[in-house]
């Protein structure tokens, strides 16, 4: 991969640790401990023709990965994970800031119990944050945009800020960041930070974050029609890497294998055009020991893979239905064995998760993405 793509380097691959180097008792079961705050926004009405689409689906899609036994396997409780998300009505618009920030002081108040009822300040292992919707960039930090937002008042919160503060107060182990949003420059406007009272660096506080942008900075995020619906491109190959696209040779799936499945598998867009390094998306993770964010499953448990039936309205004629995408993170093409009628070409076959792009000649493309939950009917009219 490319390390345009990574902006801090994910760095060679290395034995993956899932305790980030933090000493205590042995380690609970997997994202038993964990925590999330989960952002989707896809209504600004204030904003000029900045509804959004992908969200609405993104946001579901997340969620059932960080509940799932063999994904995030946080606990489904409104406790564990928040949701706040877009609220549409004749009120005011929400959420604002202040409704996303005071999520971040939830977390930070249970810490505080803790800490008085002499148990220590730590809440959790992991905390994770993932925003769809509108951002920005101010200051060189990525701001996500509230539903309030305006032209001259970009209303906005600094999620990594109230991060970097629970990893400095010991309140989570590790931070794992996911923003699929626009980062264009926003000017002469303050940056919203935490009001918390400033707290000095930790060693290794980068080292236990790890954050992945839909773009590069100064760019823009992008949602496609996949599958029938408008999703974001970050966040459906996001999931499908998160889902076992790519796994390291334990089986495993770390930092640095999602990261390199992600930058890699988008670099074809659903038309099956190349996308340049530059307009790829962006990873950040200081650190040369990767950690685990999906252990390896059981052994005896199947790969995933779900049945793809492709159908293109159109006669093959000396054409194959070609597949380039997300298996292994690997890009060659796979020929779709196919029937013909005399007004369209059927072809299925087997994938793993993953974002693929389906063709029967340009420019008869298609993008489809495998999450291993059901078999996909991709039906390409033209």
């Amino acid at each position: 991969m490319s390390g345009a793509g990574l902006g801090s380097a994910v760095g060679p691959a290395a034995p993956a640790a899932d305790d980030a180097g933090v000493a205590g008792p042995p380690a609970a079961p997997h994202g038993t401990e964990d925590y999330a705050v989960v952002i989707g926004i896809w209504a600004y009405p204030r904003l000029k023709d900045a509804s959004l689409e992908g969200p609405v689906q993104d946001v579901s899609d997340f969620v059932h990965w960080l509940t799932a036994p063999e994904g995030g396997n946080v606990p489904d409780n409104p406790a564990r994970i928040i949701k706040i998300l877009t609220a549409e009505g004749p009120v005011e618009p929400r959420p604002a800031s202040e409704e996303i920030e005071g999520a971040f002081r939830r977390l930070r108040q249970l810490s505080t119990d803790r800490r008085d009822a002499g148990k220590g300040p730590r809440l959790g292992r992991r905390l994770y944050v993932y925003f769809a919707g509108h951002g920005c960039m101010l200051n060189d930090e990525t701001a996500l945009l509230t539903a309030r937002a305006e032209d001259e008042d970009p209303d906005h919160v600094a999620a990594r800020l109230f991060g970097r503060h629970f990893i400095r107060a010991g309140v989570f182990d590790q931070i794992v960041l996911f923003k699929d949003c626009c980062r264009r420059p926003v000017f002469k406007v303050t940056l919203r930070e935490p009001t918390y009272a400033a707290l000095p660096a930790q060693p290794g506080e980068d080292a236990r974050t790890f954050m992945g942008f839909a773009a590069q900075p100064r760019k823009v995020a992008r949602e496609y029609p996949i599958g029938g619906k408008v999703r974001g491109a970050f966040t459906t190959a996001l999931l499908a890497g998160l889902r076992g696209g790519r796994r390291e040779a334990d089986g495993s799936i770390t930092t640095n294998s999602l990261a390199d499945y992600v930058y890699n598998v988008l670099g074809v867009d659903p038309d099956g055009q190349p996308v340049p390094p530059n307009d790829r998306p962006q990873f950040k993770h200081v650190s040369q020991q990767p950690f685990v964010l999906v252990p390896a499953p059981p052994a005896a448990s199947p790969p995933r893979v779900a049945v793809v039936k492709v159908t293109f309205r159109a006669r093959a004629g000396d054409k194959e239905i070609r597949v380039i995408g997300g298996a292994a993170g690997k890009l060659e093409p796979v020929v779709v064995p196919l029937t013909e009628t005399n007004e369209e070409t059927r072809g299925a076959a087997a994938f793993a998760p993953g974002f693929y792009v389906a063709s029967l000649g340009a420019p008869r493309e298609y993008g489809f993405s495998v999450t291993g939950i059901g078999d996909p009917d991709v039906d390409v009219r033209g």
